[in-house]
């Protein structure tokens, strides 16, 4: 998978089409009730696609689209990190991912979303080798804006202005947990960008964070969170997947 020089590869996602069966209704009948609104899928902020061949692929998603970087996890336990693009297409449903590894191997994800919001699809590597994958968690189910009100529908008076609250402090930060060990880095970035492993977490530690989670930018950082481990006192970066 994931050791050969890429090369252009060509993938397309096959959409199936169902059809509605339509039955005549007596008159008089009693109406069917209506559809409920369709969903707007929201993918989440964090995605695992987990592969038919062990290899777990991990990667930040902001608003449908990918942060810019991924890492994959061996069936041996190695670490491989890379940058990912791509996003959720127009019809809602499906997507397509492009992830190119630092090994110099390719990955093309095509996915779906189901009714039940479960994600699955197939991946085609650089050496032309298929496999099937599904991921967690899945996607959230928002419900489409109803139809706006009608045009002679009265406008309802504006509320009356409140007085500003007083300035309040700012709140403690939120403690967040590790789901698994993971190193800390001195920066984000990780073996992309040259940083130096400063500590050993372990699952369950105790973290604050330190800005955006993950950090959204252009550059290797992508993914990123900045965290204090109050656990072990330590201050650093980490993979953002790793916080819950």
């Amino acid at each position: 998978m994931f050791r050969s020089t890429p090369k252009v590869i060509c993938a397309a996602a096959v959409l199936g089409t169902a059809g509605w069966l339509t039955v005549t209704v007596p008159a008089g009948a009693i109406p069917t009730v209506p559809l409920a609104p369709p969903c707007s899928w929201q993918l989440p902020n964090f995605l695992t696609i987990h592969q038919d061949n062990g290899i777990d692929v991990r990667m930040a998603i902001n608003d449908n689209r990918l942060a810019g970087s991924a890492e994959y996890t061996s069936p041996g336990g190695g670490i491989t990190g890379g940058s990912a693009e791509g996003a959720l297409n127009s019809d809602g449903s499906t997507f397509y991912f492009i992830m190119r590894w630092t090994t110099g191997g390719q990955n093309n994800y095509s996915g779906h979303i189901d009714s039940d919001g479960s994600i699955s699809g197939t991946t085609l590597n650089e050496r032309n080798v298929s496999n099937s994958w599904t991921a967690t968690p899945n996607a959230t189910c928002a419900a489409k804006p109803a139809n706006p009100a009608p045009k002679d529908e009265p406008a309802k008076p504006a509320d009356p202005v409140k007085p500003a609250d007083p300035v309040k402090p700012e709140p403690v930060p939120a403690a967040h947990k590790l789901n698994a060990d993971v190193q800390l880095y001195d920066k984000p970035g990780g073996d992309d960008v040259g940083a130096v492993v400063i500590a050993e977490l372990e699952n369950e530690d105790v973290v604050i964070l330190n800005g955006p989670c993950p950090i959204v930018a252009e550059d290797a950082t992508n993914g990123w969170c900045l965290i204090t481990d109050t656990t072990k006192n330590k201050s650093g970066a980490v993979w953002g997947g790793f916080v819950k």
